[in-house]
């Protein structure tokens, strides 16, 4: 009522937004169609080709459960479920008929008889677990890297799947002691130290979105610092969406997008966290994306037509809309992704004695969420990094 009677009742008034399944926007919906033939029947997701492949909305590059149900609706169908997908490589566990042996190469989940069957699988650092129907578990040891699409194939036949189930845990430690957190904002996150102007939960979505974190930082700069120590290999990743700003039903327009610039994440040094490793995304006019090490620009790459995102202009000033960056290193090597596609790469003669994680920007209004810190280095280096930073020796 209060609402209702509100001069801003037409700001205020809310009216539900509706998205497709499947379909070929990165955008606009939960399952990017990227080859094959996949639509929604009786809200199950049926998928045919050779190959057929549909990539979900969201990138997972840590630890993960799948749960889901899958039939295959042909004689001769095969499917497989890839994790920590990165440039058409990842972890497949294959989905067969039988006693799954007909094809008999990587992890194969045999689904025995005819009809529905449910699969649940984990997949962490080292190792992929999977059973099928509540039955016995099986393991193998995995190369895990740092990709994280999740890609449904099929690769012959028709497959149908339903009730697909995608967990992960906010914090996670290893089998050798190697940590992970991961952030969505859909809560309080005390994880992290805010610098500038950041809002919880800021602005509104058009384009796919769940929970985030709002900077607003037209002018000046705006960090989040995660309080824990890392390093010195580490991996951070963040989605960047768009910020908007709403104006009302009633005027024209009744919003605006702002453009997602100057994005930056750091591996930075324990006492200057932006001093270490800097990557800017969207930079420089919005021509370039530049590494620095130290405050020195030491790679840089432009933003040409070959570049993963695209500035546009206009309403939705960026496409896409939404992106994934990263910044990895392991050991001397630095590098940087965009959409999952390593755009730069830097080899660090004298590398620097890393242990801070921080993400943000400046001069922008930008929505982040769905934030990784993965480390890619046992615990013991972590001890070894402070050495190093208070001039000590490495052991």
């Amino acid at each position: 009522r209060q609402i209702a009677a509100s001069p801003e009742a037409e700001k205020l008034r809310r009216e539900p937004k509706f998205v497709r399944v499947v379909g070929n926007s990165t955008d606009y919906h939960l399952w990017t169609s990227e080859g094959g033939h996949w639509a929604v029947h009786d809200g199950v997701l049926r998928g045919r080709g050779s190959p057929g492949r549909v990539r979900f909305w969201q990138s997972f590059e840590g630890a993960l459960a799948v749960r889901f149900r899958v039939r295959l609706a042909a004689p001769g169908s095969r499917a497989a479920l890839v994790l920590g997908e990165h440039s058409g490589e990842g972890i497949r566990l294959g989905l067969e008929g039988g006693d799954g042996r007909a094809q008999g190469s990587g992890p194969m989940a045999a689904l025995g008889a005819e009809g529905w069957h449910e699969v649940a699988l984990r997949l962490d650092d080292e190792r992929l677990h999977w059973q099928v129907d509540g039955g016995a578990e099986r393991g193998v040891p995995v190369e895990r890297g740092w990709g994280g699409g999740v890609v449904l194939e099929v690769a012959a036949g028709a497959v149908e799947f339903d009730d697909i189930e995608i967990r992960v845990p906010r914090e996670a430690v290893g089998p050798d002691g190697r940590r992970s957190y991961f952030h969505v904002f859909d809560r309080r996150e005390t994880a992290w130290r805010a610098e500038g102007p950041w809002i919880d939960h800021g602005g509104i979505a058009c384009a796919v979105a769940s929970s985030w974190v709002s900077l607003e930082a037209l002018e000046g700069e705006g960090l989040l610092r995660h309080k824990a120590t890392f390093g010195p290999d580490v991996m951070v990743a963040m989605n960047s969406e768009e910020n908007t700003e709403w104006i009302g039903w009633d005027r024209n327009p009744s919003h605006v997008h702002h453009a997602q610039d100057n994005l930056v994440l750091c591996l930075g040094l324990p006492e200057d966290a932006r001093g270490g490793y800097r990557l800017e995304v969207n930079s420089q006019d919005r021509r370039r994306t530049v590494l620095y090490r130290a405050g020195v620009e030491v790679a840089a790459v432009e933003q040409d037509a070959r570049f993963p995102i695209r500035y546009l202009g206009g309403h939705a000033p960026y496409s896409p809309r939404r992106n994934r960056l990263a910044l990895v290193r392991v050991g001397s090597t630095v590098r940087a992704l965009v959409r999952g596609i390593e755009v730069l790469r830097y080899e660090d003669p004298e590398p620097l004695p890393t242990s801070v994680v921080a993400i943000g920007g400046y001069r922008t209004r930008v929505n982040i969420t769905h934030v990784l810190v993965r480390e890619l280095s046992p615990p013991g280096a972590v001890a070894a990094v402070a050495g190093m930073a208070a001039g000590g020796a490495v052991p």
